[in-house]
């Protein structure tokens, strides 16, 4: 008497991983002879093979209804089903934030980043900060772990003490997880943050009278109620002109641009 095949199929990983390959098992531990292995995988995807293992990759999550079915000799068949959960691992930079648009070399510019866990994990995720990906300038890196759904923002500080002055610096944010499946999100870009000569006010690339003649202009129209310096609510208050970040427009200011009086991009 011919003895039916036996439909039964293990796969893994459990869960299984959106556009990651899935590898199915249905090696008979019983039963008759089996001449082939027929898949529905649930999304579409029919497959008859002669081999017991074969693998196959889902293009979107969600959960999905394979079916085995294995006929044997003389046409003897078996089915069976079991619902596969597809997962999907996606982080994404949704924003990145400046507090300038320019700086004077040697200050620095507060920056954050804010990124979402888009996936069915939860995530432990690096985030980098480049002032130039393209030759590997970093700002910084941030370690966190983000439930699923949930976004966090993370604040950095860029120093512009080494950074060249009179470039423009596009900010560029990546996080970075073992697995990705939409690795097109991990990347999010601000800017640019143009980098000046300390005291190039006007940002033509030097230091010069015009420069100096901003200042004055904020500094002159200063009184004795703002115990003559401009500051804010004062009429003449010019955030650009406060060389030295303390707030207010003084002739600590005015000493800043003498000191780099004459410099100019070369």
């Amino acid at each position: 008497m011919v003895e039916a095949p036996v439909a039964t199929f293990a796969y893994s990983p459990v869960p299984a991983i959106e556009n990651i390959p899935v590898v199915f098992d249905a090696t008979t531990p019983k039963g008759g002879y089996t001449a082939s292995f027929t898949w529905d995988f649930g999304d579409g995807n029919v497959t008859t093979t002669a081999d017991p293992v074969i693998a196959h990759a889902y293009a979107s999550h969600g959960t999905y209804n394979v079916t085995l079915t294995v006929i044997g000799l003389e046409g003897l068949a078996d089915s069976t089903w079991e619902l596969v959960e597809v997962w999907r691992d996606d982080m994404a930079i949704i924003d990145v934030v400046s507090d300038r648009t320019w700086v004077f070399q040697g200050f620095s510019v507060n920056l954050n980043v804010t990124i979402l866990n888009r996936g069915d994990f939860p995530e432990n995720v690096a985030v980098t900060l480049y002032y130039n990906i393209t030759a590997n300038k970093i700002i910084g890196t941030q370690n966190i772990s983000i439930p699923t759904g949930e976004n966090r923002t993370l604040s950095f500080v860029w120093d512009t003490t080494s950074v060249p002055y009179c470039y423009n610096y596009t900010i560029t944010a990546v996080a970075t997880i073992p697995l990705d499946n939409n690795p097109a999100d991990n990347t999010l870009a601000c800017g640019p943050i143009n980098v000046r000569i300390m005291g190039d006010i006007n940002g033509d690339g030097k230091v010069d009278g015009r420069d100096i003649i901003l200042v004055a202009r904020a500094f002159a129209s200063c009184g004795p109620e703002y115990e003559y310096a401009s500051s804010p609510p004062s009429p003449g208050w010019n955030l650009d002109c406060d060389i030295n970040g303390d707030n207010k427009v003084d002739s600590r200011d005015l000493v800043l641009i003498a000191r780099h009086f004459g410099e100019t991009y070369q």
